[in-house]
């Protein structure tokens, strides 16, 4: 049986790596395509995902590029972690390091002022003690 997906034309610069750590391409309603690292893509929603995308809500992009985001939502599907800025490789790494968000929402973005694994290391201690006071 055909799915969705099967006519999109996604580099294989892009799919071959995310298919080899496990991510497939999800649908969460409407024409919006992600990269799921559940065991049901065909069924991202807002509760217990682990997604990447390129930008707000894209399926590919430059992989070189620091636009790749990784979102993992808890299973209440009311709290959330997300870390940008990353490049593909960098997202795959840390997709799978992401510890529970546990009903928080914690978005850190990596870049000039903050490497890959100081922004791992945030989002992690943010998680581990509550939702930060703004």
């Amino acid at each position: 049986m055909a799915r969705k997906t099967d006519k999109l034309k996604i580099p294989a610069s892009v799919s071959g790596p995310l298919r080899k750590a496990g991510f497939e391409i999800g649908q969460t309603g409407g024409s919006v395509f992600l990269w799921s690292g559940r065991t049901n893509p065909e069924s991202i929603g807002s509760v217990d995902d682990l997604i990447i995308a390129f930008g707000d809500n894209g399926l590919y992009g430059d992989p070189t590029e620091h636009g790749w985001v990784v979102q993992k939502t808890d299973d209440s599907g009311m709290g959330y972690l997300l870390l940008s800025g990353l490049r593909l490789d960098e997202a795959i790494e840390v997709a799978r390091k992401l510890p529970e968000p546990n009903g928080q929402e914690i978005e850190v973005v990596a870049g000039a002022e903050r490497s890959v694994e100081e922004a791992l290391e945030l989002i992690t201690e943010m998680a581990s003690v509550g939702k930060p006071n703004p």
